[in-house]
């Protein structure tokens, strides 16, 4: 999943996400309350098939994130807004030599759950011995195609994914 570009990654997520999003509006609510839930999702160190078949050599990942989801009614009750902060920390380990690369990511996705959500944030830090990448700003694209509506930022690798392979091949 970490060699996607982040929009299909976001993707990902929120494919994810929705059905969480579904139980939580499931729920009572008065009207204009706010509701928020909040969770930590820990991914222990794995092979990924994906990557290791890409480089040719052996990828091992692990990863945390800390998400939470805050969903807005208007006075009469209808849905106003929902929004997605996802924090994480990817590990990605070249299991031949031991090199590490690490995502790290703190993201807003306002409109979470519609068909045109904005990302606000650093969407990837990509570092290895220093800082290889950074994908931060504003980002506002069309699901599923990924067509681009608003930017401001970088966002290398929203466009052009991660090269995993050269970062962990040495």
């Amino acid at each position: 999943m970490l060699g996607l570009p982040v929009h299909k990654r976001a993707r990902t997520g929120l494919v994810i996400l929705v059905p969480a999003l579904v139980v939580l509006l499931a729920q009572p609510v008065a009207a204009a309350a706010p509701v928020a839930d909040r969770w930590v999702q820990t991914y222990p160190e794995a092979q990924n098939d994906g990557l290791s078949d890409a480089c040719g050599f052996p990828v091992t990942e692990s990863g945390v994130e800390t998400i939470s989801v805050s969903t807005f009614f208007n006075q009469d009750g209808s849905l106003r807004e929902v929004v997605l902060h996802v924090r994480g920390t990817w590990t990605e380990t070249n299991a031949t030599t031991g090199l590490t690369a690490s995502q790290t990511y703190v993201r807003s996705y306002f409109h979470a759950f519609s068909g045109t959500p904005t990302l606000v944030g650093m969407a990837n830090k990509v570092s290895a011995g220093g800082v290889i990448a950074v994908d931060a700003g504003l980002l506002t694209w069309v699901f599923p195609d990924g067509d681009v509506l608003k930017i401001a930022g970088p966002h290398p690798t929203f466009f052009d994914g991660i090269d995993w392979c050269g970062i962990l091949g040495g």
